[in-house]
């Protein structure tokens, strides 16, 4: 009868199972340069969203970073220092998440499989958390 899907012999699926270990490097790298981020908290104030939108400095303060600096030293330190412990949790993550991808992952080890959906689902619950 043939393949139902016009294949043949699966050469796309293939190709899909041989190289999608790349895209998830990806995304771990983007993580990586994001969490980066966390390390600058003046940076904050960059909004890497939709056009108009809000910072979480902007929209849980009423202000910018250089604002709230220059008003409330104390809890712009504490928060400075929530972003590093952030950024090295993050960076932690994103290595660990490329590591994965690029090894275990990428030779189709079932494990790899496994470790690589508790990471966003890890990361979903973690930003659920946060509202």
């Amino acid at each position: 009868m043939g393949n139902p899907i016009g294949m043949i012999n699966n050469k796309p699926a293939n190709l899909i199972a041989r190289y999608s270990w790349t895209i998830l490097f990806v995304l771990w790298v983007l993580h990586l340069v994001l969490s980066v981020r966390d390390f600058f908290p003046p940076l904050q104030d960059i909004c890497l969203c939709l056009s108009g939108g809000q910072t979480p400095i902007l929209s849980s303060t009423g202000m910018t970073w250089a604002q709230l600096t220059s008003t409330s030293p104390r809890l712009a330190a504490f928060l400075a220092s929530t972003f590093v412990d952030d950024g090295i949790s993050g960076v932690g993550l994103a290595i660990f998440g490329m590591i994965v991808s690029a090894t275990g992952y990428r030779k189709g080890e079932r494990w790899a499989w496994y470790v690589t959906w508790t990471m966003p689902v890890g990361i979903l619950a973690a930003q659920l958390n946060i509202y």
